[in-house]
Parts: structure tokens; C-alpha cells; sequence
């Protein structure tokens, strides 16, 4: 396990584990009036989520040796805006430290002990360190295609369209998702121009100009498995890019 942040990495104590990353959705209900029964206010997404770690520091036997490496672990934990990996393959985004505990081994104060550290994860999930991208030629005025998100969330999805025609109006429609739509009208996109569409950031714009204006409907989500897109327009490459996460 390892605390990173941009290129310094640390590697955490051997006898490390994470003792809890539960998480809960906001789920509000009110009561209905002179009624059984309530009303779901909520809107079901994940809550902020706390990170657990617990240390074991026991292979020390003088106070200077447990001090020094209670001092490096507690450097460490405190940078924030770093990303902790369970594993080599994923990661979870930290925002900083909570809270630090120490505990000592009964007559073992200040050689042995265990070291509780909690992170706030604003953001909940845990993502792939590997991105997915692929491509779709489109040559017809409507084209289907599927993109499958192996994650357990919901997640955001970038695209970026080369128009190999004039292009004045575009649809993307997530057939999968209730048929979310993502609308773009645009004079400017001419063949050869390049549209990006990135849901995670909230970004669309046509080689470097900003165009979000141009947009109608909402950006596109990938919901967990298949998702089948429904592309209206002139002929175009796509492009697309997702990184999966999870609960």
C-alpha cells in the first residue's frame, strides 16, 4: 500500500491495513401530511467517505526508532490531495487528514503500538489507474454504438469528434441512461475541426475555443456495463475515453 503525490510515493509500513472505507447515499425522506408514508427528497448519490488505516509499529525496540518512523508516517499522511492505492491497479482520491490515534502495547509506551489514521475522501469512489479508450467511424446520419463500463458507478465520459464533413448539429444520446442527451449546434465545426465533449470536467470546445455554449441537454454518463450511444449528425470520427470507478 502507498500514499502518492504527483511523483513522490510513499510506501506505507508493512503491517498496514484498511479497517474501514464504508460509505453511505444521501437518502432524506419527509413525512407526508395527515398521510402514511413519506416523501424520497434525496437523490441517492454517494456521501463524503471517510478512509481508515490502522499501522502496526512493532518492530522497534528503543523509543528513538518508533519515534522516527511515527514522525515519517505522520509527514506523509498530512500532504493533501494525494491518492492512496490498496492495490497497483486502483486508487482512492484523499483530501486530508482527519484525524491521527496512537495507542501503545501495555508496557510497551513509545516502542509498540498502533497508529489509526482517518482521510476525508470528498470524492468517493476508487478508480482504475488505466483508462479505456477507443474509436467509432460514423458514416451514417444515425449510428449506434456500445461502450462498456466495467466500473460500478456511474461515470464520466470524455469524446472527442473529428467532423469529416460540415457538421452544424450534432446528438449523442445514451439510449442506456433513459436516453440522455447531449446536444451541440455549432457553424463552426467544419470538416476537419475536432469537438471535445468531457463530462468530467464540464468542458466542450472546438479545437481550443471554448463552445459550451453551444451545447443543449446534459453531458453524457456511462452507467455500469453496456451503455448504447446514438449518434445524429454528419460523418465524423469519435473518439472516446473513460476511467472506471467504484463503490
Amino acid at each position: 500500500m502507498k500514499l502518492v503525490k504527483n511523483s513522490i510515493i510513499y510506501e506505507l509500513p508493512m503491517l498496514t491495513k484498511v479497517s474501514g472505507f464504508d460509505f453511505d447515499f444521501r437518502t432524506d425522506t419527509e413525512d407526508k401530511a395527515l398521510q402514511h408514508g413519506g416523501v424520497f427528497t434525496g437523490d441517492g448519490k454517494a456521501e463524503v467517505r471517510t478512509l481508515e488505516l490502522e499501522i502496526g509499529i512493532y518492530a522497534f525496540t528503543t523509543r528513538a526508532e518508533y519515534r522516527n518512523l511515527l514522525d515519517e508516517i505522520k509527514l506523509y499522511a498530512s500532504r493533501r490531495g494525494q491518492k492512496f492505492y490498496r492495490d497497483d491497479d486502483r486508487y482512492i482520491n484523499i483530501e486530508c487528514i482527519k484525524s491521527i490515534q496512537e495507542e501503545f502495547e501495555d508496557g510497551y509506551h513509545g516502542i509498540k503500538g498502533t497508529l489509526t489514521l482517518d482521510f476525508i475522501c470528498v470524492d468517493p469512489f476508487e478508480y482504475s489507474t488505466a483508462a479505456i479508450t477507443g474509436s467509432e467511424i460514423v458514416t451514417e446520419s444515425t449510428q449506434e454504438f456500445t461502450v462498456k463500463n466495467p466500473g460500478t458507478a456511474d461515470t464520466p465520459i470524455k469524446f472527442t469528434i473529428t467532423a469529416n464533413a460540415n457538421n452544424p448539429a450534432i446528438t449523442l444520446v445514451n439510449e442506456t441512461d433513459d436516453n440522455r442527451t447531449f446536444g451541440y449546434q455549432d457553424t463552426g465545426f467544419t470538416s476537419g475541426k475536432v469537438v471535445t465533449i468531457d463530462s468530467a470536467e464540464g468542458i466542450v470546445k472546438r479545437d481550443t475555443t471554448d463552445t459550451i455554449n453551444d451545447m443543449g441537454g446534459t453531458f453524457i454518463n456511462l452507467l455500469p456495463g453496456d451503455n448504447v450511444i446514438k449518434y445524429t449528425g454528419a460523418a465524423a470520427t469519435i473518439a472516446y475515453e473513460l476511467t472506471p470507478r467504484w463503490l
